[in-house]
């Protein structure tokens, strides 16, 4: 990357702020180590981005502003996927009583956009604007299963994050993951990404056949079996290949 400028640097730190506070309150001394800026640089920016409310800031550290999810809220309701989407995640909400999820592909990353919560009492940790590993995640391989050789690529050239003993490290197992995924309509998401969760996953396309979202039915080992996840899988390949015909896919 050339010289980052004063903006550039801004969005990197919001950026590390969503990441971050994920897990806790980022403080500047998280976001220096993080993006290697100076402190007064970090610190500036910082109060400049609390001004906008894009951040808000306690004795603990930072967070995203309310500017953040307007804004975010404004995307999301320009996304017609999400309306699309929506009547077949409450479908299989309510058929298998599993937590339904929407996402998109952002680089080698899933984005979450949309969520169905499971009425079970254990609830996922996942969220709307959740970020996700491509190559560990059911939505992931669903989706990079039909993305751009350029973009594959790219993401087979990573050093793939071990997140379980059952992540899939080498390129060459999640290149045939991703031919499976386009012969039998859906990928799965066996305690790769964690170790007590079950996933499995379809992608919707576009009339080019490229991936504008993927539709996910998770939950724990002890709510869904693998079995069942795959009887699962088999039926949201069907539902997403006839909303994928909405949009003017032909197989």
């Amino acid at each position: 990357m050339e010289k980052a400028t004063a903006v550039d640097k801004a969005l990197i730190l919001l950026d590390l702020v969503g990441k971050l506070s994920q897990q806790d309150k980022v403080r500047v001394v998280d976001l220096v180590n993080a993006s290697g800026f100076q402190r007064p640089t970090v610190h500036r920016l910082m109060m400049t981005l609390k001004e906008h409310n894009l951040v808000k800031q306690d004795d603990k550290g930072f967070v995203l502003g309310g500017k953040v999810l307007s804004l975010a809220a404004q995307a999301y309701s320009n996304m017609d996927i999400r309306r699309l989407a929506k009547p077949l995640m409450l479908k299989y909400s309510e058929l298998t009583d599993l937590t339904i999820h929407l996402a998109i592909l952002d680089g080698c990353e899933v984005v979450y956009i949309d969520k169905v919560e499971s009425r079970h009492p254990i609830v996922l940790a996942s969220g709307i604007g959740w970020r996700g590993k491509a190559h560990c995640t059911a939505l992931g391989k669903a989706l990079m299963a039909y993305a751009d050789s350029k973009t594959q690529e790219a993401c087979l050239n990573l050093d793939f994050e071990k997140k379980t003993e059952l992540t899939i490290l080498d390129p060459e197992r999640l290149k045939q993951a991703w031919a499976e995924m386009k012969s039998q309509g859906y990928a799965i998401d066996d305690r790769e990404n964690e170790n007590e969760i079950r996933c499995v996953a379809s992608a919707i396309l576009d009339h080019t056949g490229s991936p504008v979202g993927g539709i996910s039915i998770s939950g724990t080992i002890s709510q869904t079996s693998l079995e069942t996840t795959q009887k699962n899988g088999e039926l949201l390949a069907e539902s997403c290949r006839s909303l994928s015909t909405e949009l003017g896919y032909q197989a």
